[in-house]
């Protein structure tokens, strides 16, 4: 997701809602502990750590603040911050292992126009550093109270379980996974277990305990997961320009054993002719052109798109239960914009 985009959408809706003072606390919060974190390693260029949206820890505040009354949700207090704040950088720590990871993995030369760690210091080296900086924000959690620390830790677990069993499943295959049902279930692991989890985590750090709550939110996370990896997935058909900026190479995960669901679609619907010319291809802008030819031929953008939206609806919809059992209209009304914002950042990147 380009962070200044989304930045931009936040930084209006909190301007205009009364939320700016709220959104600034946190954030500067969050900087301040991470940059503390990360000043312990010793590395001229450390982009892809000092970086990022901070969409994932905020997704913890956010299950965090369902505990607060409803008149009281963004009357954050310094307890508040002190309490959330361990489990969220927790959250960053693990999503900066597997960019870490995932950039070797993919051969990613870039991030945010930057080089990435594994080019600058090797693999070895990037590898030993993502184990390093999940496990201090494991280590980190050792602070909280004991009640939240044996109900985050799990789910902790989880999302590092989940996430590099997705890797694996996705780099294991004799050939590149273009099953649509299999890209999927790697996208569960690997997108949608932080963000479902992210959110519960959140949610139990700061008391909650009901089992429907708790189930609508991981529902929720699954969507949003769906949603952004779909989008960014499309991404290398649409926005080339900024992808090149970003990654610094036009990646159409057609000729590396990866996954995309852009591709699955591709391998799902068009003729065996079409599926034998794209395996006979070297180039990967002109591989771009001709795979974007089968996009427009087989209507593929808009049927992800459509998926999108249906599952924007079932976001909706999950949020508008939650306030029916919980009556806390301010936080479900201000955390739907804030997901239709971020769905909305995330279309502009994709298709622009």
């Amino acid at each position: 997701m380009n962070n200044n985009i989304w930045k931009n959408y936040i930084y209006d809706y909190v301007s205009e809602n009364n939320l700016l003072d709220f959104y600034t606390r946190f954030l500067e919060t969050f900087e301040a502990e991470w940059n503390k974190l990360i000043s312990n390693y010793h590395f001229e260029d450390l982009c892809q750590l000092n970086n990022g949206n901070r969409l994932r820890p905020m997704l913890v505040f956010w299950g965090y603040l369902l505990n607060k009354d409803n008149d009281e949700v963004f009357n954050i207090s310094d307890q508040d911050l002190q309490l959330i704040m361990d489990p969220c950088i927790m959250i960053e720590s693990i999503h900066k292992m597997s960019l870490l990871v995932d950039d070797w993995i993919d051969g990613d030369i870039a991030r945010h126009g930057s080089t990435t760690f594994h080019v600058l210091y090797g693999a070895d080296t990037a590898v030993l550093l993502a184990m390093n900086i999940m496990l201090t924000g494991f280590l980190k959690l050792s602070r909280i109270h004991e009640k939240v620390y044996k109900t985050t830790i799990p789910l902790a677990l989880q999302i590092s379980y989940d996430m590099t069993l997705g890797a694996l499943n996705e780099i294991s295959s004799k050939k590149s996974v273009f099953d649509i049902a299999k890209v999927k279930e790697i996208i569960n692991l690997e997108t949608s277990s932080i963000i479902r989890n992210g959110l519960i985590i959140g949610f139990t750090a700061g008391g909650g305990e009901n089992k429907d709550i708790i189930d609508l939110l991981d529902d929720i996370g699954y969507c949003c997961g769906y949603i952004f990896q779909a989008l960014n997935d499309l991404e290398p058909f649409g926005n080339v320009d900024g992808l090149m900026h970003h990654k610094g190479a036009l990646t159409t995960d057609i000729l590396k054993n990866r996954k995309n669901i852009v591709i699955a679609y591709i391998h799902a619907w068009a003729n065996e002719s079409e599926i034998e010319k794209i395996s006979t291809l070297s180039n990967s802008e002109f591989v771009s052109k001709y795979v974007i030819s089968l996009i427009d031929k087989y209507h593929i953008k808009e049927h992800m798109l459509e998926e999108v939206s249906n599952l924007q609806l079932r976001i909706q919809n999950r949020i508008a239960k939650i306030e029916k059992k919980t009556g806390h209209y301010n936080w479900c009304h201000h955390f739907n914009n804030f997901i239709d914002i971020t769905i909305a950042a995330s279309k502009k990147r994709a298709l622009c």
